[in-house]
This record gives C-alpha cells, structure tokens and sequence, in this order.
C-alpha cells in the first residue's frame, strides 16, 4: 500500500510538472505589417475598412473564410492599423469611451478573423495550436505596437470597462457565439449597436430558452457571471442572471440550467 502512494504521489508531480511545462510554453508572435499611412489630428480611425472586409465577406453573423482567405487585402489594410495605433499608443485619437470600447471589439473580432484564415481550412477554433484553447492563449497579435493573445485583450477590455455588453459584441468565430455583424462598431453608434447585439442575443432561443420551468442559458452568462454581478451592483440591482437578461431585453425565469457551448467554426457556406 505504501508503495502504491508513492507511486501515486510520482505521478501527481509529474503531471503537475507537464502542466506547468505546457503553461510556460512560448507564445508564437503573429506578424502584421503596420500600415505606412498616419492618423491626421481629428481624423476618425478607420473602422470603415472593417465594415467593408464585413460586407464583402460576411452574412447573417457567418464568415465566408475560404473567400477572405484568397482576398485579405482589404483585413490586411484594417489590421495595418490596429497593429500601428491604440489608444495606448495614440490617446489623441481616442479621446472618449466609446472610440476606445469600438477600437476593443473590432479590434479583436477582426484579430480573430485573421486567426482563423491564417490556419483554414479547419473545423473549429479549438484545432489551431498544439491544444485547445492555444488560439486565444498562445497567439500574439499587435495592438498599437504592444502584444496581446486574444484571451489577454479580452480581459483588458472587461476589467477597463465594467460593460457586460462586450460578451454580445466579441466573437469567438464560434457558432455558439453572439453572431458577427455586417458592420463595424461605430463610436458615434456604439451605444444603439450595443443595445441591438444585447437584445438580439438575449432573444435568440439558442442563447435563452424557458423550457420545462427552467431557464437554459448559453455558457457565455457562466463563464462571465461575474461581469453581469459586477454591473448589476453598479446599477443597484441583485446580482441575477435573470434580471440582467430583462435589462438586455429578454425574458427568463425559472432555474437555471447552462447548455453546452458550440464550437463549430462560424462559417458562410
């Protein structure tokens, strides 16, 4: 018996070792080519070169990633820019809230979408890297000349902002994920844009269900719980997942349940 524990015990540390090896794994630096061009004093960032790439290659929140793939100029172009200009990197040209929340989502949505080109054809986000879940932890991307992985600007993002909305806004290219729009988020629109993805979200019945007294609800409200608490509070409301989806619009009561999360790829066929 006491040979048994320490062979147990052998084998706790050795995997305990291969985890922490896998964790310090170095994270591949995905190379974008920061645009030649300037941002002249008072001129808008250019998120009209997102929307464009968006209505050329997207429909109804999927992504036509073997066409963008042979014609990414247009991503090339936009992404030119992300790598090149951030609020950190240039504060002047985003003077308020809204234009460094926009540059956040599409900065990451779009990041996400060359991620997925760069490796198609494949199946599901969770294949790109040596594990699951090395897409959004083990690539680097530019963002005004510093790098982030995905999952590190997704945390920038919600511990800067206190906006739950950002989970109806970012996209995963998953199918489980709020759908992508046709367009770019706007700081002039950003609060109406925002509004809309949060109550078509909340409305769809793969995200929000009432069925047989329970409330089934996408993982997204699991994984997030503490963002939609947190603002609650903020609002001086019960932390509910169930209020927060009336704030959003919808409708849920009962016990709730959390269904399992879609990883397909989001892709226009």
């Amino acid at each position: 018996m006491k040979k048994v524990k320490i062979a147990v015990c052998a084998l706790a540390v050795l995997a305990a070792g291969a985890l922490a090896c896998w964790k310090l794994r170095p994270s591949h630096q995905v190379v974008v080519k920061p645009t030649d061009n300037e941002l002249k004093k008072d001129e808008a960032f250019p998120h009209n070169l997102w929307t464009q790439v968006l209505e050329k290659h997207g429909k109804n929140g999927f992504v036509n990633y073997k066409a963008l793939k042979e014609d990414h100029a247009g991503l090339d172009a936009y992404l030119g820019y992300i790598a090149k200009f951030s609020p950190e990197s240039r504060p002047e040209a985003f003077p308020k809230r809204e234009d460094k929340l926009a540059y956040a989502i599409n900065a990451y949505n779009a990041y996400v979408v060359k991620g997925v080109i760069d490796n198609y054809p494949c199946e599901t986000v969770k294949s790109i890297g040596t594990i699951p879940f090395d897409f959004f932890k083990k690539f680097e991307y530019p963002f005004g000349g510093k790098s982030y992985t995905l999952e590190a600007w997704e945390t920038k993002a919600r511990e800067e902002f206190n906006e739950p909305r950002l989970h109806f806004a970012l996209n995963c290219a998953s199918l489980g994920c709020p759908r992508l729009p046709s367009e770019a988020f706007d700081p002039a629109q950003l609060e109406e844009q925002l509004a809309r993805e949060a109550k078509k979200f909340v409305t769809e019945e793969r995200n929000v269900k009432v069925e047989g007294g329970k409330a089934k609800l996408s993982s997204i409200f699991k994984w997030y719980r503490g963002d939609f608490d947190k603002w609650l509070e903020s609002k001086g409301k019960a932390k509910d997942l169930l209020v927060a989806i009336r704030e959003f619009g919808g409708k849920a009561e009962g016990e709730i349940e959390f269904v399992p999360y879609d990883w397909g790829l989001n892709e226009l066929k």
